[in-house]
């Protein structure tokens, strides 16, 4: 069973357009480039100054990290692959 609840829902049309604007700010994870809700499955340890900043980041290593809860921009739906909405002329053939 998946840790995350969300894992392996598909989007709906609204939250891949929230989802690609998103990636059209830069607003990708530093770490992996990909967004997720919680953090990155890709840092596998943070170490950080005692002023708070950032020091250090150890990287679970290639292929020992499970990426199955990470959204990539090549992944989301492209706008002619979404769902035509209600009344959309989209629809007639």
């Amino acid at each position: 069973m998946s840790s995350d609840p969300d894992e392996g829902q598909p989007l709906s049309p609204e939250q891949a357009a929230d989802i690609r604007a998103r990636f059209d700010r830069g607003d990708g994870c530093r770490h992996c480039g990909g967004i997720h809700v919680r953090s990155c499955p890709r840092v596998r340890r943070l170490a950080f100054h005692p002023n708070g900043t950032l020091a250090e980041v150890e990287f679970w290593p290639d292929g020992r990290w499970s990426d199955a809860s990470v959204i990539w921009p090549e992944e989301l739906p492209g706008p002619a692959e979404e769902e035509p909405e209600s009344g959309d002329d989209a629809r007639r053939g």
